[in-house]
């Protein structure tokens, strides 16, 4: 019988700094993995003392996308929107990838102003025309919808603002999508979500 406690157990450090990559980005885009966002989003939490901006963009008919230019220019086109929204979020933003083409970002922000600019400028990023291959259609481009939330609670609930921010991302959607959405809310733990929604222009929407 063999005694294991005479092997050789050690790791090569390329091999583990592999592994650890695999297991904390995201390979098509470059962004954070779902797990390592939320981990690395409730440090973020947990430190900051600034006014917080949470963002889901999703990438808009991605399914009509993909049919018309095929997988591997839509892998390409995932991996533009998630740079254009990594440069829209500045170097502070903790940023990732939930999966299929839905990103998420978190960042410190100096209020809800500059949070509905960032998240207009990384819209704006998305929106380019796909340099895609015939039967592609003549300018087909690839947009996004972004909803986000603003807080200045010193205890956020990352649960809480993720939910503030999906519910902001179906009004742009159902807005026809390109669209920014941004709430303002109080969301401390343990209260209730009381969010003013306001457009992408800033003006307060009925």
């Amino acid at each position: 019988m063999t005694d294991l406690s005479t092997l050789d157990v050690t790791m090569p450090v390329g091999v583990f700094r592999a592994l650890v990559t695999a297991a904390t980005v995201d390979m098509k885009t470059g962004l954070l993995t779902c797990h390592a966002w939320h981990a690395r989003a409730a440090a973020l939490l947990s430190v900051t003392e600034r006014p917080i901006a949470l963002y889901v963009l999703d990438v808009d008919r991605f399914g009509e996308v993909n049919k018309a230019i095929g997988h591997v220019d839509a892998d390409a086109a995932l991996a533009r929107a998630a740079h254009a929204l990594r440069r829209a979020m500045g170097a502070d933003a903790v940023v990732g990838r939930f999966g299929g083409d839905e990103f998420v970002a978190i960042t410190p922000v100096d209020g809800a102003e500059a949070a509905r600019r960032a998240g207009q400028d990384a819209c704006d990023r998305v929106a380019e025309p796909v340099p895609g291959r015939p039967p592609a259609p003549a300018g087909l481009t690839v947009t996004a919808s972004i909803g986000g939330v603003v807080t200045r609670s010193s205890t956020p609930d990352l649960t809480a603002l993720l939910w503030a921010a999906d519910a902001a991302l179906y009004s742009a959607k159902r807005a026809g999508g390109n669209t920014v959405r941004i709430v303002e809310a109080e969301l401390a733990r343990d209260t209730e979500l009381e969010p003013t929604e306001r457009g992408s222009s800033g003006d307060q929407i009925a």
